[in-house]
């Protein structure tokens, strides 16, 4: 809220998809009531990461919540929320490994994979 976004309510099925892949102690109660925070990845699948919220995100599944108040942040916040150049360099390879599958598999033309791709160093497209 500090920075103008506000929350949305989400489907709590559609969080859950990613959640439930995500080790969580089921017996963890959170006291938080703050909205959960995601970040817009389109380039895996749902197409977001959740940042903040696994735990409630399970406990609203369990007790068949409908939907749950969340921060969404658009791809574009990511340098800003993880400046380390780590993070941004696995970023860029997660990215690039998308893009590369999605070739390999026919979805998207080599033209397409050029102007996508995002080079890590000095690579050269031979």
């Amino acid at each position: 809220e500090q920075v103008g976004i506000q929350s949305v309510d989400m489907d709590v099925s559609k969080l859950y998809e990613y959640t439930r892949y995500i080790d969580v102690d089921k017996n963890f109660v959170s006291k938080s009531k703050e909205p959960i925070i995601i970040l817009e990845y389109p380039y895996s699948e749902p197409g977001f990461f959740v940042l903040d919220g696994n735990h409630r995100i399970s406990q609203a599944h369990l007790r068949k919540e409908a939907s749950i108040p969340t921060y969404v942040l658009p791809e574009g916040a990511m340098p800003l929320l993880a400046p380390q150049k780590l993070f941004i360099l696995l970023a860029k390879i997660h990215r690039n490994l998308t893009f590369l599958g999605l070739y390999m598999i026919g979805d998207i033309t080599l033209s397409q994979l050029k102007e996508w791709y995002l080079p890590i160093s000095n690579e050269e497209w031979l």
